[in-house]
C-alpha cells in the first residue's frame, strides 16, 4: 500500500471522537504545540495541522475538543472543495468559531485549476488568501497544498510563496517525524505510536477532520456522511428561504 499503515481494524478504532480525545491527551503530556516558526533545534514540540477537505462541522468538533484540552492547532480551509463552500454564511460562521477557540486559520490551496507556472500559482495563492482573509476578518499567513504529489503542486516547494508560509514545504516537514491520515488510513505509522515513541522529539501531525467520527466507520462510509449532511443542509436552506419569502413549497 505504498508505505501506508494498513491495519484497518485498528484504524477504525483510532478514527473516533473517543480515540481523538485519547490522542490529544497523550500528545499534550509530551509535546508543546507550536507554529511553523518553531526553531530548528527546539525539542519536545508538535505541529498539529488539519486540512479541511470535506467537513467544517467535523473540524469544529475537533477544535472544540482541543480547546477543552488546552491545545491549539492549524486549520486549513479550502475554497474549491466539492463538499462545502466557505463563502456561505453558515460555513464562514463555523470557521470563525474555530478561530475564536484559539486556533489558527490557513488556506488549503488546490493548485489543479491553475497552470503549472509559478507566477500563476502564486497569483492564485494571493487571490485565495485575500478572499479567505476577508471572510474571517483576519489576515491569513500560511497555506497547505491539496494533493501535494500532483504535478501542478511541484512548483510550490519553497518555504514561502506569495508572502505565505508553506506548511507543505519539504524542508519544513523533513525537520519533524511526520504522520498523515490521508484517505482515512495512517500513512507509515499510527499517530498514537509516534506520540508514545520517546525517541521522537519533533512531531508533525496532519489530520483531516472528515475521518474522525463519533463511531468507527470505514473511510467510504465517513465520506458518505459528509455527502448526506451536505445534501440535508442544502435542502434545509432551500426550505428556509421559501418560507422566509412566503412562497409555496410544493
Amino acid at each position: 500500500m505504498n508505505g501506508m499503515h494498513s491495519d484497518f481494524a485498528q484504524d477504525h478504532g483510532d478514527f473516533t471522537e473517543a480515540g481523538y480525545a485519547e490522542l490529544i491527551a497523550a500528545a499534550k503530556a509530551r509535546f508543546s504545540f507550536v507554529g511553523f516558526d518553531c526553531a530548528a533545534d527546539e525539542s519536545g514540540v508538535a505541529i498539529w495541522r488539519h486540512d479541511i477537505d470535506m467537513s467544517p462541522n467535523r473540524a469544529l468538533k475537533m477544535a472544540e475538543m482541543e480547546a477543552v484540552s488546552g491545545v491549539w492547532a492549524h486549520y486549513f480551509v479550502m475554497l474549491g472543495s466539492r463538499f462545502y463552500n466557505p463563502c456561505e454564511p453558515a460555513v464562514t460562521a463555523l470557521v470563525k468559531k474555530i478561530l475564536l477557540l484559539g486556533h489558527k486559520i490557513g488556506l488549503h490551496f488546490d493548485p489543479s485549476p491553475y497552470s503549472e507556472s509559478l507566477e500563476t500559482l502564486e497569483a492564485g495563492l494571493r487571490n485565495e488568501s485575500n478572499l479567505l482573509s476577508g471572510l474571517i476578518g483576519k489576515p491569513v499567513d500560511c497555506f497547505s497544498i491539496h494533493n501535494p504529489t500532483a504535478q501542478s503542486a511541484q512548483a510550490l516547494s519553497n518555504h514561502t510563496h506569495a508572502d505565505l508560509v508553506n506548511a507543505s514545504s519539504p524542508n519544513l516537514v523533513k525537520g519533524f517525524s511526520y504522520c498523515s491520515d490521508s484517505n482515512g488510513v495512517w500513512r507509515h505509522r499510527r499517530l498514537m505510536d509516534l506520540v508514545n515513541d520517546l525517541s521522537i522529539q519533533r512531531l508533525y501531525a496532519l489530520t483531516h477532520p472528515e475521518w474522525w467520527t463519533e463511531k468507527p466507520l470505514r473511510p467510504r462510509e465517513r465520506v458518505q456522511l459528509c455527502i448526506d449532511g451536505r445534501a440535508r443542509q442544502v435542502g434545509l436552506d432551500y426550505d428556509i428561504d421559501v418560507a422566509e419569502y412566503g412562497r409555496p413549497n410544493y
